[in-house]
C-alpha cells in the first residue's frame, strides 16, 4: 500500500512538475507576445506622431503658398488695371489723332 501511495505521489509530483513547466512556458510566451504587442503599439504611435508632424508641416506650407498666391494675384490684378488704363489712354490718343488726320484730309480735299 505504501509503495502504491509513493507511486501515486511520484506520479502526482511528475504531473505537477510538467504542469509548472507548461505554465512557465505559457507565461514566457505570453510575456513575449505582450512585449511584441507593446513594440507594435509604440511603432504605430510613432508613425501617427510622424504623420501628424508631416500634416502640420504641409498645412503650414500650404498656408504660405496660398498667401503668396493671393499676393501674386493682387499684384497681377494691379498690373491688369494699369495696362487697361494705358490701353484706354492710347485709344483716346488714337481717336484724337484719327480725328485730326480726318480733319486735315477734309481741309486738303476742300482746298
Amino acid at each position: 500500500a505504501r509503495a502504491s501511495a509513493e507511486a501515486k505521489l511520484q506520479l502526482a509530483t511528475q504531473r505537477l512538475t510538467a504542469a509548472e513547466q507548461r505554465f512557465a512556458q505559457a507565461s514566457a510566451s505570453a510575456e513575449r507576445e505582450s512585449q511584441q504587442q507593446q513594440q507594435r503599439a509604440d511603432a504605430a504611435s510613432e508613425l501617427v506622431r510622424m504623420r501628424d508632424e508631416d500634416c502640420a508641416r504641409l498645412q503650414a506650407s500650404l498656408q504660405v503658398a496660398q498667401e503668396a498666391l493671393e499676393e501674386q494675384r493682387g499684384k497681377e490684378s494691379q498690373v491688369v488695371l494699369n495696362l487697361r488704363g494705358q490701353l484706354e489712354r492710347q485709344r483716346h490718343e488714337l481717336s484724337a489723332s484719327k480725328a485730326e488726320v480726318e480733319a486735315a484730309c477734309a481741309r486738303e480735299a476742300a482746298a
